[in-house]
Protein backbone atom coordinates (compact mmCIF):
# COMPACT_ATOMS: atom_id res chain seq x y z
CA UNK A 1 0.00 0.00 0.00
CA UNK A 2 3.09 2.40 1.03
CA UNK A 3 4.39 1.62 -2.67
CA UNK A 4 1.26 2.45 -4.16
CA UNK A 5 0.93 5.74 -2.25
CA UNK A 6 4.04 7.09 -3.27
CA UNK A 7 3.78 5.94 -7.25
CA UNK A 8 0.02 8.21 -7.22
CA UNK A 9 1.68 10.32 -5.93
CA UNK A 10 4.72 11.16 -7.89
CA UNK A 11 2.03 9.87 -11.08
CA UNK A 12 -0.10 13.13 -10.34
CA UNK A 13 2.35 15.52 -9.86
CA UNK A 14 3.63 14.22 -13.12
CA UNK A 15 0.87 14.72 -15.30
CA UNK A 16 0.67 18.49 -14.60
CA UNK A 17 4.34 18.90 -15.43
CA UNK A 18 5.40 20.34 -18.95
CA UNK A 19 8.29 21.71 -21.12
CA UNK A 20 8.83 25.34 -21.21
CA UNK A 21 11.14 25.43 -25.10
CA UNK A 22 11.98 29.18 -23.61
CA UNK A 23 14.11 27.85 -20.39
CA UNK A 24 16.58 26.03 -22.77
CA UNK A 25 17.35 29.04 -24.88
CA UNK A 26 18.39 30.23 -20.63
CA UNK A 27 19.91 27.31 -19.87
CA UNK A 28 22.08 27.16 -22.82
CA UNK A 29 23.25 31.19 -22.31
CA UNK A 30 23.93 29.72 -18.71
CA UNK A 31 26.13 27.01 -19.31
CA UNK A 32 27.78 27.76 -22.50
CA UNK A 33 31.44 27.68 -21.35
CA UNK A 34 34.88 27.52 -22.97
CA UNK A 35 36.70 23.98 -21.65
CA UNK A 36 38.70 23.90 -19.24
CA UNK A 37 40.89 20.70 -19.48
CA UNK A 38 42.41 21.17 -15.97
CA UNK A 39 38.78 21.25 -14.30
CA UNK A 40 36.69 19.40 -16.89
CA UNK A 41 33.74 17.93 -15.71
CA UNK A 42 33.14 13.78 -16.16
CA UNK A 43 30.62 11.36 -17.46
CA UNK A 44 28.64 11.46 -21.02
CA UNK A 45 25.53 13.10 -22.02
CA UNK A 46 22.64 11.75 -20.63
CA UNK A 47 23.89 10.71 -17.70
CA UNK A 48 22.87 11.66 -14.27
CA UNK A 49 24.75 10.88 -11.17
CA UNK A 50 22.12 10.08 -8.25
CA UNK A 51 23.78 10.45 -4.70
CA UNK A 52 20.85 8.82 -2.72
CA UNK A 53 20.69 6.13 0.53
CA UNK A 54 20.98 2.59 -0.60
CA UNK A 55 19.96 1.15 2.86
CA UNK A 56 16.17 3.04 2.22
CA UNK A 57 13.38 0.80 1.63
CA UNK A 58 13.16 -0.54 -2.09
CA UNK A 59 10.16 1.02 -3.02
CA UNK A 60 11.12 4.56 -1.81
CA UNK A 61 14.41 4.12 -4.27
CA UNK A 62 12.14 3.05 -7.22
CA UNK A 63 10.13 5.71 -6.58
CA UNK A 64 12.81 8.09 -7.07
CA UNK A 65 14.56 6.61 -10.10
CA UNK A 66 11.00 6.09 -11.93
CA UNK A 67 10.89 10.06 -11.78
CA UNK A 68 13.72 11.19 -12.81
CA UNK A 69 13.71 8.51 -15.68
CA UNK A 70 11.28 10.85 -18.09
CA UNK A 71 11.60 9.53 -21.02
CA UNK A 72 13.07 11.60 -23.78
CA UNK A 73 10.31 12.97 -26.30
CA UNK A 74 11.07 12.79 -30.34
CA UNK A 75 12.76 8.70 -30.03
CA UNK A 76 10.95 5.55 -31.99
CA UNK A 77 11.76 3.24 -28.72
CA UNK A 78 11.58 4.70 -24.70
CA UNK A 79 14.74 6.00 -24.08
CA UNK A 80 15.11 7.87 -20.37
CA UNK A 81 16.36 11.82 -20.79
CA UNK A 82 19.75 10.76 -18.16
CA UNK A 83 20.63 7.39 -17.58
CA UNK A 84 21.07 7.34 -13.47
CA UNK A 85 24.22 5.91 -11.79
CA UNK A 86 23.75 5.50 -8.27
CA UNK A 87 26.00 5.96 -5.14
CA UNK A 88 25.49 6.41 -1.47
CA UNK A 89 26.60 9.70 -0.02
CA UNK A 90 29.29 7.79 1.88
CA UNK A 91 30.80 7.69 -1.49
CA UNK A 92 30.70 11.07 -2.29
CA UNK A 93 33.72 12.78 -2.66
CA UNK A 94 36.55 13.40 -5.14
CA UNK A 95 36.58 12.26 -8.96
CA UNK A 96 32.63 11.31 -7.95
CA UNK A 97 32.55 15.74 -7.53
CA UNK A 98 33.32 16.09 -10.79
CA UNK A 99 30.83 14.53 -12.83
CA UNK A 100 28.66 16.93 -14.90
CA UNK A 101 24.99 16.55 -14.07
CA UNK A 102 24.43 15.27 -9.77
CA UNK A 103 21.72 15.24 -7.99
CA UNK A 104 21.98 14.38 -3.98
CA UNK A 105 19.10 13.35 -1.71
CA UNK A 106 20.26 14.33 1.95
CA UNK A 107 17.41 13.46 4.63
CA UNK A 108 17.99 14.51 8.22
CA UNK A 109 14.98 14.66 10.99
CA UNK A 110 16.34 17.97 12.66
CA UNK A 111 16.04 19.81 9.22
CA UNK A 112 13.59 22.44 9.81
CA UNK A 113 12.08 22.53 5.75
CA UNK A 114 12.38 21.06 2.76
CA UNK A 115 15.12 22.93 0.75
CA UNK A 116 15.85 22.78 -2.82
CA UNK A 117 19.16 23.79 -4.17
CA UNK A 118 20.68 24.47 -7.23
CA UNK A 119 24.83 25.27 -8.14
CA UNK A 120 26.61 25.33 -10.87
CA UNK A 121 30.08 24.02 -11.63
CA UNK A 122 30.55 23.76 -7.84
CA UNK A 123 33.65 21.08 -8.40
CA UNK A 124 33.90 21.63 -12.07
CA UNK A 125 32.99 22.74 -15.05
CA UNK A 126 30.34 22.71 -17.05
CA UNK A 127 28.46 21.13 -13.98
CA UNK A 128 24.75 21.30 -12.76
CA UNK A 129 24.75 19.89 -8.45
CA UNK A 130 21.22 19.77 -7.40
CA UNK A 131 20.81 19.24 -3.25
CA UNK A 132 18.03 18.59 -1.91
CA UNK A 133 17.56 18.36 1.98
CA UNK A 134 14.81 17.05 3.51
CA UNK A 135 13.25 15.66 6.80
CA UNK A 136 12.39 12.23 4.92
CA UNK A 137 12.91 10.67 1.74
CA UNK A 138 8.96 10.49 1.57
CA UNK A 139 9.48 14.76 1.90
CA UNK A 140 12.37 14.05 -0.92
CA UNK A 141 10.08 12.39 -3.40
CA UNK A 142 7.58 15.08 -3.10
CA UNK A 143 10.68 17.35 -3.84
CA UNK A 144 11.47 15.69 -6.52
CA UNK A 145 8.25 16.00 -8.29
CA UNK A 146 7.66 19.52 -7.87
CA UNK A 147 10.78 20.59 -9.97
CA UNK A 148 11.63 17.37 -12.11
CA UNK A 149 11.30 19.01 -15.61
CA UNK A 150 13.04 22.40 -13.67
CA UNK A 151 15.90 19.83 -13.12
CA UNK A 152 15.67 17.65 -16.27
CA UNK A 153 15.61 21.11 -18.51
CA UNK A 154 19.22 22.82 -16.43
CA UNK A 155 21.34 19.27 -16.87
CA UNK A 156 19.71 18.94 -20.06
CA UNK A 157 21.02 22.44 -21.47
CA UNK A 158 24.09 21.88 -19.92
CA UNK A 159 24.61 18.64 -21.45
CA UNK A 160 24.14 20.41 -24.85
CA UNK A 161 26.43 23.33 -23.25
CA UNK A 162 29.15 20.52 -22.82
CA UNK A 163 29.24 19.23 -26.22
CA UNK A 164 28.90 22.34 -28.14
CA UNK A 165 32.42 23.41 -25.72
CA UNK A 166 33.52 20.17 -26.82
CA UNK A 167 32.95 20.07 -30.28
CA UNK A 168 34.45 23.48 -30.57
CA UNK A 169 37.74 22.28 -29.07
CA UNK A 170 37.80 20.32 -32.24
CA UNK A 171 35.82 21.87 -35.22
CA UNK A 172 35.94 21.23 -39.22
CA UNK A 173 37.19 25.03 -39.72
CA UNK A 174 37.00 24.40 -43.27
CA UNK A 175 33.28 22.97 -43.24
CA UNK A 176 32.30 26.00 -40.65
CA UNK A 177 33.60 28.49 -43.01
CA UNK A 178 32.06 26.87 -45.76
CA UNK A 179 28.57 27.44 -43.97
CA UNK A 180 28.98 30.76 -42.81
CA UNK A 181 29.80 32.08 -46.79
CA UNK A 182 27.10 29.65 -47.93
CA UNK A 183 24.02 30.72 -45.57
CA UNK A 184 25.18 33.43 -43.21
CA UNK A 185 25.50 31.38 -40.24
CA UNK A 186 27.85 30.78 -37.41
CA UNK A 187 27.55 27.44 -36.40
CA UNK A 188 30.08 24.72 -34.70
CA UNK A 189 30.31 21.37 -36.71
CA UNK A 190 32.86 18.62 -35.79
CA UNK A 191 35.69 17.18 -37.49
CA UNK A 192 33.85 13.99 -38.27
CA UNK A 193 31.39 15.59 -40.61
CA UNK A 194 32.01 15.96 -44.20
CA UNK A 195 29.83 16.87 -47.10
CA UNK A 196 27.72 14.72 -48.39
CA UNK A 197 25.56 16.42 -51.17
CA UNK A 198 25.45 20.22 -51.58
CA UNK A 199 23.03 22.12 -54.14
CA UNK A 200 22.32 25.91 -53.77
CA UNK A 201 19.85 25.96 -50.99
CA UNK A 202 21.01 22.82 -49.63
CA UNK A 203 23.71 21.41 -47.65
CA UNK A 204 23.90 17.30 -46.29
CA UNK A 205 26.75 16.68 -44.47
CA UNK A 206 27.34 13.02 -42.78
CA UNK A 207 29.60 11.13 -40.02
CA UNK A 208 29.10 7.66 -40.73
CA UNK A 209 30.40 4.80 -38.89
CA UNK A 210 30.24 0.84 -38.87
CA UNK A 211 27.40 1.00 -36.45
CA UNK A 212 25.36 4.61 -37.30
CA UNK A 213 24.96 6.97 -39.37
CA UNK A 214 24.32 11.16 -37.95
CA UNK A 215 23.29 13.79 -40.27
CA UNK A 216 23.23 17.52 -40.60
CA UNK A 217 21.07 19.08 -43.16
CA UNK A 218 21.35 23.30 -43.83
CA UNK A 219 18.67 24.20 -46.09
CA UNK A 220 16.78 27.49 -46.77
CA UNK A 221 13.51 28.88 -47.86
CA UNK A 222 11.69 31.76 -49.01
CA UNK A 223 8.05 30.70 -47.03
CA UNK A 224 8.07 32.92 -43.90
CA UNK A 225 5.74 30.49 -41.52
CA UNK A 226 7.46 28.09 -38.79
CA UNK A 227 3.89 26.68 -38.08
CA UNK A 228 4.38 22.98 -37.47
CA UNK A 229 2.31 22.16 -40.51
CA UNK A 230 4.70 24.44 -42.59
CA UNK A 231 8.13 22.83 -41.10
CA UNK A 232 6.85 19.72 -41.69
CA UNK A 233 6.01 20.27 -45.67
CA UNK A 234 9.36 21.95 -46.43
CA UNK A 235 11.18 19.11 -44.63
CA UNK A 236 9.32 16.42 -46.18
CA UNK A 237 9.87 18.56 -49.52
CA UNK A 238 13.68 18.75 -48.90
CA UNK A 239 13.98 15.03 -47.60
CA UNK A 240 12.13 13.72 -50.75
CA UNK A 241 14.28 15.88 -53.11
CA UNK A 242 17.36 15.42 -51.67
CA UNK A 243 18.27 12.45 -49.78
CA UNK A 244 17.29 9.64 -52.22
CA UNK A 245 17.97 5.90 -51.56
CA UNK A 246 18.85 3.39 -54.17
CA UNK A 247 15.69 4.22 -56.32
CA UNK A 248 14.42 7.78 -57.12
CA UNK A 249 10.85 5.97 -54.85
CA UNK A 250 13.16 5.75 -51.95
CA UNK A 251 12.91 8.83 -49.54
CA UNK A 252 12.58 9.67 -45.93
CA UNK A 253 9.48 11.43 -44.47
CA UNK A 254 8.42 12.43 -41.21
CA UNK A 255 6.34 10.34 -39.06
CA UNK A 256 2.91 11.79 -37.24
CA UNK A 257 2.50 9.30 -34.72
CA UNK A 258 0.83 10.16 -31.08
CA UNK A 259 1.90 13.59 -30.49
CA UNK A 260 4.67 13.46 -33.10
CA UNK A 261 6.62 15.84 -34.48
CA UNK A 262 6.45 18.11 -31.23
CA UNK A 263 6.73 21.75 -32.44
CA UNK A 264 7.54 24.81 -29.95
CA UNK A 265 8.94 28.01 -30.55
CA UNK A 266 11.72 28.63 -29.46
CA UNK A 267 14.69 31.55 -29.49
CA UNK A 268 18.38 30.63 -29.65
CA UNK A 269 21.32 33.57 -29.53
CA UNK A 270 18.67 35.86 -30.17
CA UNK A 271 17.10 34.29 -33.52
CA UNK A 272 13.54 33.81 -32.69
CA UNK A 273 12.43 30.19 -34.20
CA UNK A 274 10.86 27.14 -33.60
CA UNK A 275 11.71 23.64 -33.21
CA UNK A 276 10.14 20.67 -34.55
CA UNK A 277 10.98 17.30 -33.18
CA UNK A 278 9.77 13.57 -33.92
CA UNK A 279 9.91 10.61 -36.24
CA UNK A 280 11.38 9.77 -39.59
CA UNK A 281 11.16 6.41 -41.78
CA UNK A 282 11.85 5.59 -45.75
CA UNK A 283 9.67 5.27 -47.96
CA UNK A 284 9.55 1.89 -49.64
CA UNK A 285 12.26 0.71 -47.40
CA UNK A 286 13.04 -0.18 -43.70
CA UNK A 287 14.97 2.33 -42.33
CA UNK A 288 13.95 5.33 -39.83
CA UNK A 289 15.16 7.15 -37.15
CA UNK A 290 14.46 10.58 -34.83
CA UNK A 291 15.43 13.89 -36.13
CA UNK A 292 15.56 17.34 -34.32
CA UNK A 293 15.76 20.79 -36.58
CA UNK A 294 16.06 24.68 -35.66
CA UNK A 295 14.56 26.95 -37.97
CA UNK A 296 14.79 31.22 -38.11
CA UNK A 297 14.09 33.39 -40.33
CA UNK A 298 17.15 35.37 -41.28
CA UNK A 299 18.07 39.52 -42.02
CA UNK A 300 17.54 38.52 -45.61
CA UNK A 301 13.53 37.49 -45.45
CA UNK A 302 14.77 34.04 -45.89
CA UNK A 303 14.09 30.37 -43.88
CA UNK A 304 16.72 29.17 -42.71
CA UNK A 305 16.81 25.47 -41.16
CA UNK A 306 19.30 23.11 -39.34
CA UNK A 307 18.22 19.74 -39.03
CA UNK A 308 20.02 16.90 -37.43
CA UNK A 309 18.64 13.04 -37.83
CA UNK A 310 20.69 9.67 -37.09
CA UNK A 311 19.75 6.52 -38.20
CA UNK A 312 20.96 3.59 -35.52
CA UNK A 313 18.88 0.77 -35.55
CA UNK A 314 20.39 -1.38 -33.56
CA UNK A 315 21.64 1.25 -30.43
CA UNK A 316 19.91 3.71 -28.24
CA UNK A 317 19.63 6.87 -29.78
CA UNK A 318 19.17 9.61 -26.94
CA UNK A 319 23.09 10.53 -26.99
CA UNK A 320 23.14 10.40 -30.67
CA UNK A 321 20.58 13.04 -30.54
CA UNK A 322 21.70 15.15 -27.99
CA UNK A 323 25.02 15.27 -30.04
CA UNK A 324 23.13 16.51 -33.14
CA UNK A 325 20.72 18.61 -31.22
CA UNK A 326 23.49 20.49 -29.76
CA UNK A 327 25.06 21.11 -33.23
CA UNK A 328 21.73 22.31 -34.70
CA UNK A 329 21.61 24.65 -31.55
CA UNK A 330 25.23 26.49 -32.11
CA UNK A 331 24.07 28.63 -35.05
CA UNK A 332 24.99 32.19 -33.81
Amino acid sequence: MKKQLLFCLALAILLFSCNDASEISKGLIKHSVTLNNDNLSTGRAAEMLLVMDKSWPVEIQDTICALLKKPQSGLPQPEPMFNLYQIDPSLFSGEFTKRTNILQLDVNENYAKTEFITEDNPWSKPQVYVHIKAQSAEECIACIAAHRDEILQNMFANDIAKLQAIFESKPNVQLQNHVQKKFGIVMTIPQEYEIARETDDFLWLAYRTVKNDRFIMIYTSPNKKLTREAMMIKRNYTTRKYIEGETKDVYPQIVEKDDLPLHQELTLWSKEGAQLRGLWETVNDYMGGPFYQFSFINTNGECVTIDGFVYAPKEPKVVYMRQVEAIAKSVK
